[in-house]
């Protein structure tokens, strides 16, 4: 088994693309040096050297392409026996099944003449294939996937003596020859016509010639001259075909002069490319959209609830003290506070910036704290008290404040003792003089 970095020849292998009944594509570029710049090739060689029936699709395929030897085929750069390996040079540009998908989905327009233009191209190639040294070579499987179109606008047919891949499209009879191709090419026409594959929608088990004539009734409708030659073309019986690839060229300059129109196969190609691109930028951006999704932190702080506020969780009350809680931050409409229980505060009325009075509360109940100015409670109430006595007021203002009490006492006890040293002073003064 081959793999990238191995030899064929003047040129190492890079990237492998397909593998298909045991035969290899890769892409190759130049390695001995010859030749500056990025001379690339294709080349297709035998997965298994003894495998026998690749190395003679190999030699069959090499044998074809040398024999006809015309722009619209892959040229040959070189062959490898020993390693059966053939090489040629790369077809850079789309594929027409490209093209006719993006016309199916409106982005484009395939114009008939641009169709018309294509399906020459193509019987050209064809007739040089049939004509070829020694007795002609009939391709057999082609449609829209193996017409290429490059970067310069040129008609290119892939496939010449390659053995038929798994479901290929096949002309109905058994044996293949120059009107095979014929047929293969009256389907081709039919499609580009139409924009669309012939038998795309036939149902499982559905007879595939019924299902045509409804899509050539459409084509008879649309383009009825175009129609006259597809049906010809496409006739089940061989012998009812054009007899030779000359009559069918001749038959499709006089459709195209009917038709009329200019062929745009470069500005086909240039809008194919541009889809294309756009296409890869929208993959980038999105891959990129993806990508910054994935590199956002996740924040573990839970989303706010939708509930409303009435469902909400309540906050847990202390058990120490009835605070009234305010927010830090005061909303558009302020809630009205957090009042304590009824059975608490008794009618308490609600001012801004004063606290319940001590006076308004029972000594059993906890005591109110402050709390910020937008939010706070405030209690005014006469409070209505018996006459007191003057020894009960002053017992109360004692009880109100001691410390004053305790230097009203002091000054009480000094003026006492004041007045006693003089009265002893006096005794002592009288005493001395009676005596």
């Amino acid at each position: 088994m081959s793999q990238a970095g191995d030899r064929v020849g003047a040129y190492a292998l890079t990237e492998r693309l397909e593998l298909e009944a045991g035969v290899a594509l890769w892409l190759a570029e130049r390695a001995d040096g010859r030749v500056k710049g990025a001379a690339q090739a294709v080349v297709r060689l035998a997965a298994d050297p003894n495998d026998r029936v690749a190395t003679d699709a190999l030699r069959a395929e090499y044998n074809a392409l040398r024999a006809v030897s015309d722009p619209h085929f892959p040229a040959v750069l070189s062959f490898h026996d020993g390693q059966h390996a053939l090489v040629t040079a790369p077809v850079e540009g789309i594929s027409l099944r490209e093209a006719m998908l993006e016309a199916e989905t409106g982005r484009l327009t395939l114009s008939p003449a641009t169709a018309l233009d294509i399906t020459l191209e193509v019987a050209q190639a064809l007739r040089a294939a049939h004509s070829a040294p020694p007795s002609g070579f009939v391709h057999g499987w082609f449609s829209a996937d193996e017409v290429w179109l490059t970067l310069a606008g040129d008609v290119m047919l892939m496939g010449l003596g390659q053995p038929p891949p798994l479901g290929a499209r096949r002309a109905p009879e058994h044996q293949a020859d120059a009107r095979s191709d014929q047929w293969l090419l009256g389907a081709l026409l039919a499609e580009l016509l139409l924009e669309t594959p012939l038998w795309a929608d036939l149902p499982p088990g559905g007879d595939p010639q019924r299902h045509l004539d409804r899509r050539l009734k459409t084509l008879d409708r649309r383009w009825p001259e175009a129609a006259r030659l597809v049906r010809k073309a496409l006739d089940p019986s061989p012998d009812r075909r054009f007899p030779q690839d000359v009559e069918l060229l001749r038959a499709l300059h006089e459709l195209a002069r009917h038709e009329g129109g200019s062929s745009s196969r470069l500005t086909l190609v240039e809008q194919v490319l541009e889809l294309r691109a756009a296409a890869l930028r929208q993959d980038e951006a999105e891959d990129n959209q993806d990508d910054d999704a994935e590199d956002e932190p996740i924040s573990d702080e839970p989303a706010p609830s939708a509930l409303p506020s009435s469902e909400l969780e309540s906050p847990e009350e202390d058990d120490a003290t009835d605070e009234l809680e305010a927010p830090a931050l005061p909303p558009a409409a302020p809630p009205a506070p957090r009042l304590p229980p009824s059975s608490t505060l008794e009618a308490v009325p609600i001012r801004s910036g004063m606290v319940p009075a001590r006076d308004n509360v029972s000594e059993e109940r906890p005591t109110l704290a402050p709390v910020p100015e937008h939010t706070a409670v405030s209690v005014e109430r006469p409070t209505l008290l018996p006459e007191m006595t003057d020894e009960q007021a002053e017992a109360a203002q004692e009880a109100a404040d001691p410390r004053q009490a305790e230097t009203q006492r002091s000054e009480r006890l000094a003026g006492i003792a004041v007045g006693v040293f003089a009265v002893v002073g006096l005794i002592a003064v009288l005493w001395v003089l009676f005596t």
